[in-house]
């Protein structure tokens, strides 16, 4: 069934209020896409790939208590903010990390130095069975899905092997429904994501956005970039307050400057 669980941090917070809502969610919709800039030349028209980024639709109906109505209220006046969201569909699985050696078609292990979230599940981890995502940032922008066959540690044995070669890192591996890093789009800041019948139930329905710049914003609080070495990862508060904030940035920018390096 799961747990799923909206995770951020209030203004003036040292730790993530958790939002819980329900044991199921009514729906869940990722889709990728990718930007794409046209621009002629010499009379020629010459295209250009910015990278990838996803929407994640979450939807939950008929919520009828009062606290997490509450929550999601204050939740909604922050991302209209231009506030951040985490997102898992379990809160059991809230898991991932960085790659410590960007994985090669045939692999069947993959490793990462250590779990980047404990801050918002301390026990969070994957098992037997559960899917994980394996991806690259822009302008790469590599992904693919993977089935766990057996976790010993931080090294995960696939069900089958990897089937890219991940030329550009760090490479993020994380439990498949696991969105540490989610913003609303500037198209979705006049819908309203809280809606009320006579106040008898509430339903959220919001769409947010996921870029890759943000992921890697948060390789670059953890560590130096790009180095492959994570092991000295601070998960304090404070940290994944700062790494908060990274992630902000990196989407606030936007594709007229960010998209031009390939980071949105």
């Amino acid at each position: 069934m799961g747990s799923p669980t909206l995770y951020w941090y209030p203004q003036g917070a040292t730790s993530p209020e958790a939002i819980t809502i329900g044991q199921r969610v009514s729906d869940l919709q990722v889709q990728a896409g990718r930007w794409r800039r046209t621009t002629v030349a010499g009379g020629i028209p010459v295209s250009g790939d910015l990278g990838g980024f996803r929407t994640v639709r979450i939807v939950k109906e008929k919520l009828t208590g009062a606290a997490v109505i509450r929550s999601l209220r204050s939740l909604e006046t922050h991302l209209l903010r231009g506030g951040s969201v985490a997102f898992s569909l379990d809160h059991v699985r809230t898991w991932g990390g960085w790659a410590s050696s960007n994985p090669q078609r045939g692999d069947t292990t993959v490793t990462i130095d250590d779990s980047a979230f404990t801050a918002f599940s301390s026990s969070g981890a994957v098992a037997t069975g559960v899917l994980i995502t394996i991806e690259s940032p822009n302008p790469e922008h590599l992904r693919e899905v993977a089935l766990v066959s057996s976790v010993s540690g931080n090294t995960i044995t696939l069900d089958g092997s990897v089937v890219q070669t991940y030329d550009q890192g760090p490479v993020f591996i994380r439990y498949q429904d696991w969105y540490p890093i989610l913003t609303l789009p500037p198209q979705n800041l006049s819908q309203a994501s809280l809606v009320t019948e006579r106040r008898l139930f509430w339903d959220f329905d919001v769409t947010l956005i996921e870029y890759p710049g943000a992921i890697e914003a948060l390789a670059e609080a953890y560590g130096s970039l790009g180095d492959g070495n994570f092991s000295d990862l601070d998960q304090s508060p404070d940290a994944i307050m700062t790494i908060q904030r990274a992630a902000m940035q990196a989407t606030h920018l936007g594709t007229s400057q960010y998209g031009l390096l390939g980071r949105i």
